[in-house]
């Protein structure tokens, strides 16, 4: 009866092999994971927070963080819809505008998804202090300012210019003085989020939106989707929740 027997050397030679990759692979993800760390300030807060399930959710599947995340919408709706817009752009308005209306009326109302509006910003925005940073920073300031009609005034920076920010929050019941001495003052973690988020999903300008399950097992549109495209995408999710209304 013949048999092979694996000649020792070839059995050490596989083995130095085995740990030759597997230490290349050690040093690869500590140095992505170092570059990440010391870049990505989402990054570093989410790991000295434990916030293990935001960073899988964020690097491994590419969902954006929703969590403690202000939305539009009843807290019930197990659909999610993310908005990557842009107040300075006429896509972006034209979305809010003419599309999401209808939207609101056929799926947000009837308490069948939640909306979560995220900005389309960069680290070169923020350093320049321009449009983006004012249209981002004036949200999160009216939030802290009077959560309750944050909606209000983010919808309403759609229809008008940045300079004019101020005057909208005086109509929504925030005053002048207050908006514009937190947008001077303050630094949000919120901002700093989707910063990372436009970087790393390589946002590069026009809206996209996630719809998914509890920010989860996203569909990604990019552009402006029609309302016909956004109504079937959340039908499809409604007949796998089991909601057939």
């Amino acid at each position: 009866m013949g048999y092979c027997r694996k000649d020792g050397k070839g059995r050490i030679t596989t083995i130095l092999i085995t740990f030759a990759i597997l230490i290349f692979l050690v040093i690869t993800a500590y140095a992505s994971y170092k570059m990440i760390y010391e870049d990505d300030h989402s990054m570093r807060d989410m790991i000295q927070s434990r916030n293990f399930s935001a960073i899988y959710d964020f690097y491994a599947a590419s969902n954006p963080v929703i969590g403690g995340r202000s939305y539009y919408g009843y807290e019930n709706a197990s659909i999610t819809m993310v908005g990557y817009l842009d107040p300075s752009s006429d896509s972006s308005r034209f979305f809010i505008n003419e599309i999401f209306p209808q939207i609101e009326e056929d799926f947000i109302s009837t308490g069948k998804i939640r909306f979560y509006n995220k900005n389309y910003i960069t680290e070169d925005d923020i350093k320049k202090r321009n449009e983006r940073f004012i249209y981002s920073q004036s949200q999160l300031c009216f939030r802290k300012l009077n959560a309750e009609k944050l909606y209000n005034f983010y919808f309403g920076l759609f229809s008008i210019e940045a300079a004019d920010v101020l005057g909208l929050a005086d109509r929504y019941g925030v005053s002048k003085d207050e908006l514009y001495r937190c947008m001077e003052e303050e630094e949000f973690e919120e901002i700093k989020q989707d910063i990372a988020e436009t970087k790393t999903f390589r946002i590069a300008g026009d809206p996209r939106f996630y719809i998914g399950l509890m920010g989860r097992d996203n569909t990604v549109l990019e552009g402006v989707p029609s309302y016909e495209r956004l109504r079937k995408e959340i039908k499809d999710y409604q007949a796998m929740i089991g909601d057939k209304e």
